[in-house]
């Protein structure tokens, strides 16, 4: 029989076609040895939180990708790091000492609020 002819007579005795579909793919699935199940990564196993907490750790990772590094190598990238995120002050000197003296200023009125400070 033809597929549309089997669809008809489904159709005359209104039965649900969906159970059929499925149970016919799940036929052709498993006589199909192409489709195989997929293949999952090792997984590692957990620790137990008090041999992590004694554990010295001797490596790090990358925080860019994520790859295990050496302590010298994870230590070289936090260095880097630091050193690219490092900021010269853009402010005037004059600037600098007008905030020091505000700086100054407040903290005098917190410890001797009497003194007459504007």
């Amino acid at each position: 029989m033809a597929p549309s002819q089997i669809l008809r007579l489904m159709q005359r005795i209104q039965v649900d076609k969906w159970p059929i579909v499925l149970f016919l793919l799940a036929c052709v699935s498993i006589g199909n040895p192409g489709v195989q199940a997929a293949e999952l990564p090792a997984i590692e196993p957990d620790l137990p939180e008090e041999v992590l907490r004694s554990e010295i750790l001797l490596d790090g990772r990358s925080p860019f990708d994520g790859k295990r590094l050496t302590a010298t190598e994870y230590a070289e990238l936090r260095q880097e790091i630091e050193q690219a995120n490092e900021v010269e002050p853009q402010l005037a000197s004059q600037i600098r000492r007008l905030v020091g003296l505000i700086k100054f200023r407040k903290f005098i009125k917190q410890v001797l609020p009497i003194v007459p400070i504007k």
